[in-house]
């Protein structure tokens, strides 16, 4: 008679997502970034960072942006405003990064964001937030579909 015990370890996804400015540096996204004095045609220092650590495994990213306002006439502007995506795709309410994202390494989601010139008075005062939540998906065994105009990563549902 004999017996062997096997463990089996799962593999891990571990990111984080800060932000960074020109004038602050990095700072962790638990509580974001406030701006103050904003007027139309400005552009704002934002870059969002997703982080993955150096002990997970390779990943796909995808980030959500949602920028709200408790005020209802400013909340239906805030679809106007601009980020300078790059190398990024948006599908669907997410930007995908199309490329696997190594241990140890980090990519930036974009640089700025710009407020509409067309924007008038009626922004006097007023605040908007722009929320953000990055996913990672495990990459090993993933095959994701980028050129899906509906759901790339085929409805798995990330936790």
């Amino acid at each position: 008679h004999d017996s062997a015990t096997n463990v089996i370890t799962m593999g891990k996804v571990k990111i984080s997502l800060v932000e960074k400015t020109v004038s602050t540096g990095e700072k962790e996204y638990t509580d974001g970034i406030s701006y103050d004095g904003i007027h139309p045609g400005d552009v704002i220092s934002k870059q969002p960072i997703v982080k993955v650590a150096a002990d997970s495994q390779p990943a796909y990213i995808r980030v959500r942006v949602h920028a709200k306002s408790p005020d209802a006439e400013l909340a239906k502007h805030l679809s106007e405003l601009s980020y300078d995506v790059h190398g990024w795709k948006y599908i669907n309410g997410y930007y995908y990064y199309p490329h696997i994202v190594y241990p140890g390494t980090s990519i930036t989601l974009f640089q700025h964001v710009t407020i509409p010139t067309g924007w008038g008075n009626f922004i006097s005062g007023k605040t908007f937030k722009i929320d953000l939540t990055a996913e990672a998906i495990q990459a090993s065994y993933f095959n994701p579909d980028f050129n899906s105009g509906a759901d790339p990563w085929h409805g798995v549902m990330v936790e």
